[in-house]
């Protein structure tokens, strides 16, 4: 059973999952099969790709973020999540179908997810929920600071960053997050802005 902390600011909630070894994470994340993409929206470096699931009918929008060596065929939602909501699951600019560019400036967690903030603009998305895993939860904090910043008319609903968490010297982040007094939500619990938990 993963460890759960839970960290909220700029109106939205952020679950920190720590699971004590590799295969557990399994559980959560399918290992990787092959799928069709349909959708991309093009970058400067060439398109980033993404598939979109579930319940197009749905305003609610869940995106998943893959980890570092995976795709988007990592994420396989059960049938019971593809009938509640539209489900959106980009393959990195690096990574599956989309563009390898030689260019280093295309893999920053910055660009990784301005590319996203792309396709959830162009999706016409108002309410997000996010799940990043591994590599895919610092690029999840960035598009949430993109989104807070920038869109008036889009807000995230939840962040759920689960590390990778191959040994316990992986989970430098939760582990600087929880040091710093990470607060549980409830209705007694404040706010904390994501620079309270500066790494």
């Amino acid at each position: 059973m993963p460890n759960k902390r839970i960290m909220r600011g700029w109106g939205w909630t952020c679950l920190l999952l720590s699971l004590p070894r590799a295969s557990s994470w399994r559980s959560i994340v399918r290992q990787p099969t092959m799928s069709s993409l349909q959708h991309h929206v093009s970058t400067k470096f060439g398109n980033m790709y993404y598939r979109k699931l579930g319940n197009l009918a749905s305003g609610d929008h869940a995106l998943f973020i893959h980890g570092l060596g995976s795709d988007s065929s990592t994420c396989s939602p059960s049938q019971k999540l593809l009938d509640k909501m539209q489900w959106i699951i980009p393959d990195l600019v690096g990574h599956g179908m989309s563009c390898k560019p030689v260019e280093l400036e295309a893999y920053t967690m910055q660009s990784q997810a301005s590319f996203i903030h792309k396709i959830v603009s162009e999706q016409q998305v108002k309410d997000l929920f996010v799940i990043g895993h591994s590599l895919g939860g610092p690029v999840a904090i960035k598009l949430c600071e993109k989104i807070n910043r920038e869109e008036k008319n889009m807000s995230v609903r939840c962040l759920v960053y689960e590390e990778g968490n191959i040994n316990e010297d992986d989970c430098f982040g939760s582990k600087k997050i929880l040091d710093k007094g990470c607060p549980l939500v409830g209705p007694d619990c404040e706010p904390r802005e994501a620079t309270d938990f500066a790494m």
